[in-house]
């Protein structure tokens, strides 16, 4: 029941739910398989809401976990253009072959540039566009 009303808080950018749902238990990286295998932290890059995914990241969210295509927030970020939450899931997403992803589906320059800086690298022009 807590995780799919911290889905459901997430999508509101409700923080005083989201807290709610955390304190009694919801799982913070939950996959939500009516969306495909998204996670609060996926759905709530994917709304550009910026303290939410700061506020789930506080909590333990994790990254680099990838939805059923194989999207994770960064990518969602990147490709939305949300250069701000780019720049907050970097830090946070080890795997750089999904960093490189992200650089490949970049929406603006300044999100490609920030990306290389990271140590991300145009390697494979062949990337499929994301499915979310």
């Amino acid at each position: 029941m807590w995780n799919e009303s911290l889905f459901n808080a997430v999508r509101q950018g409700d923080i005083a739910d989201i807290l709610l749902c955390l304190e009694n238990g919801a799982d913070v990286n939950f996959k939500y398989q009516r969306m495909f295998g998204w996670t609060p932290l996926i759905c709530a890059t994917e709304l550009g809401h910026f303290d939410v995914v700061k506020l789930l990241l506080a909590n333990g969210a994790d990254a680099n976990i990838l939805n059923d295509n194989d999207i994770n927030a960064l990518i969602v970020a990147s490709y939305n253009g949300y250069f701000e939450i780019v720049k907050i899931l970097v830090k946070h997403c080890t795997d750089m072959n999904y960093i490189n992803k992200a650089l490949q589906w970049a929406k603006t320059d300044e999100i490609k540039e920030y990306l290389i800086s990271a140590g991300a690298e145009n390697i494979d022009n062949a990337f499929e566009p994301p499915r979310f």
